[in-house]
């Protein structure tokens, strides 16, 4: 497991968004004569999740640590067979978890390689919500760019954020992470994104913050940390949406509503009100 701090990763802040220039495989220019392989497309996952001290609050529903219950669904997420149109072979998954610092529990591999890497996660420390999405960013643009470069076709990144705080650090982490989300998340002139983004707040998250950090993310709230059980059947089934559609066209989608369920949509105004 490797900790990656903001400036091994960019250096000063402020150039953050510079430093990640955009290549010709974001933009999806096939060259002349590229040819896809057969093995179909792939799509990459980027699950990032907050091990900061406040995930040892215990959830009000279960009495279970919330960190407890990010390592249960995780893990359920993982092992799941509910995948029915995609191959786990072909999903490509990276894991990061931070706290006060960022660190990539594990790197990209295909989701059959992940086995029992979520029992050691604890809760500690601050929460760096700014540094790991930002590594997170990083992380699946050059993975796309290196399968693209191979001749592999590949799903747009998806980026999973599970998260029950503000996020700390100075305005420029801040806005060094704005610049990178706005870049690389939001839609260009033209309409298109080269990588989603899914934030999952629980309980006392900051969703107002969370809605203030890119325009183009699609931003779940949960009543309790149980209700990540849904939330994580949510990105199942849109794994599997995504992976019925084409490689370039395809959008994620929140697939996945089930009865009596406790996920959340944010207002305008980023608090959380419940789903009809």
């Amino acid at each position: 497991m490797a900790t990656v701090t903001f400036e091994d990763m960019f250096g000063d802040v402020n150039d953050v968004a510079e430093s990640m220039p955009i290549m010709q495989e974001d933009i999806e220019i096939v060259e002349e004569g590229q040819k896809w392989n057969s093995q179909g497309e792939h799509p990459i996952i980027v699950l990032v999740l907050d091990c900061s001290g406040s995930m040892s609050i215990k959830d009000s529903e279960t009495g279970e640590p919330r960190i407890e219950l990010v390592k249960r669904y995780a893990q359920q997420f993982v092992n799941t067979n509910l995948i029915a149109d995609v191959d786990k072979e072909k999903v490509e998954l990276c894991v990061i978890t931070y706290d006060t610092d960022v660190r990539i529990l594990k790197d990209f591999a295909p989701m059959t390689a992940i086995s029992d890497d979520f029992s050691s996660l604890e809760a500690s420390g601050l929460t760096a919500t700014y540094s790991a999405l930002t590594v997170a960013v990083n992380a699946a643009r050059k993975r796309r760019n290196e399968m693209l470069n191979e001749g592999v076709a590949c799903f747009k990144p998806i980026i999973f954020l599970v998260t029950d705080g503000r996020p700390e650090g100075d305005n420029n982490m801040r806005e060094g992470c704005k610049k990178v989300l706005e870049r690389y998340v939001d839609k260009d002139e033209n309409g298109k994104v080269r990588m989603r983004l899914i934030i999952c707040g629980m309980d006392q998250c900051d969703m107002k913050e969370m809605n203030a950090l890119c325009r183009d993310k699609q931003l779940i709230g949960l009543q309790d940390a149980s209700a990540l059980d849904d939330a994580f059947k949510m990105m199942t089934a849109s794994l599997a949406a995504v992976s019925s559609s084409t490689v370039h066209d395809s959008e994620i989608t929140l697939a996945f509503k089930a009865a009596n369920s406790k996920l959340l949509m944010p207002s305008s105004q980023g608090t959380a009100i419940q789903l009809g």
